[in-house]
């Protein structure tokens, strides 16, 4: 994670967001982080995984583009 991340997850964590995403598309990646035992902690794998809160799922099926020039990391809203 970039300096700039790790500050992001560090403020979320002392307020009890239940969660993060981190897109950083300079680097094409999405770093997701759920609350769990307290901590926000890094869900991975991140394919086929499905936001208990926000019903955003992230995988190669489903229709929604993040990334543009990144095909294979996609997202969905239902």
């Amino acid at each position: 994670m970039s300096a700039d991340t790790t500050t992001m997850v560090r403020f979320c964590n002392q307020q009890k967001i239940e969660e993060l995403y981190c897109i950083e598309p300079h680097r094409n990646r999405v770093i997701a982080l759920v609350r769990n035992d307290g901590q926000l902690k890094v869900v991975y794998p991140l394919e086929g995984y499905i936001s208990p809160r926000l019903s955003i799922g992230f995988g190669e099926d489903f229709s929604q583009r993040l990334f543009d020039w990144k095909p294979d990391l996609v997202v969905t809203i239902t």
